[in-house]
C-alpha cells in the first residue's frame, strides 16, 4: 500500500498552512527547526516579509530616481520591481499585502517617470497625457489578477528616460 505524502497537494503558489507544515489550529507554532524542512520557523517568519522589503526598497529608489537620483537607482528600482513577485512565489510568501504594495509603487512611479521622460525629452509634462490610459491599463490587470511574464510600464518608461537622458549628454 502506497502512503500518502507528508504534505498533502496544494497550487504551486499557495502558501502553506499550519496543518500542511505539522502545526495544529489548537497549539501555538514551534520556533524549534522542523526536521522535515530543515528551516527554523524564525527563518522561515523573517522570510515572509522579504518581498515586501524588496518592494519598499525598490520604491524608494525609483522615488529617488525619478526626483532626479543616479541612473543606477532607476535600474536598481526596475530589478527589484521584477524581483519582488518572484521572491514571494518563489518563498511561498505571496500576500494580499505585498500585491497591493507592488501595484501602488507602480501606479505612484508611472507619472513621476512620465515627467523624469519629459524632462530627458525636453517636452515637459506632455508625456503625462498618457498616463491615464497606462494607470487604466495597470488597474483592470490588477483586478484581473493578470502580470506580463517579465516587464511593466514603469520600466519601460524608466528605461526610455534613461536612453533618452543619455542621448542628450
Amino acid at each position: 500500500m502506497v502512503r500518502s505524502p507528508a504534505y498533502p497537494s496544494r497550487s504551486r503558489y499557495a502558501p502553506l498552512t499550519e496543518r500542511q507544515i505539522g502545526g495544529s489550529a489548537d497549539r501555538r507554532i514551534s520556533r524549534s527547526a522542523d526536521p522535515r524542512i530543515g528551516l527554523a520557523w524564525r527563518d522561515v517568519e523573517l522570510a515572509r516579509h522579504a518581498p515586501n522589503v524588496v518592494t519598499l526598497t525598490g520604491y524608494a529608489l525609483g522615488l529617488w530616481w525619478c526626483v532626479g537620483g543616479p541612473t543606477w537607482a532607476g535600474l536598481a528600482s526596475i530589478v527589484m520591481d521584477e524581483v519582488d513577485g518572484r521572491l514571494a512565489r518563489a518563498t511561498l510568501a505571496t500576500s494580499e499585502v505585498g500585491s497591493i504594495l507592488d501595484s501602488t509603487a507602480d501606479v505612484a512611479l508611472v507619472p513621476m517617470s512620465l515627467l523624469r521622460l519629459g524632462r530627458a525629452t525636453g517636452t515637459g509634462a506632455a508625456p503625462l497625457i498618457v498616463a491615464p490610459p497606462i494607470l487604466l491599463h495597470q488597474a483592470v490587470t490588477r483586478a484581473e489578477e493578470w502580470r506580463p511574464p517579465v516587464g511593466s510600464w514603469r520600466a519601460g518608461i524608466m528605461i526610455a528616460a534613461m536612453v533618452a537622458e543619455a542621448l542628450s549628454r
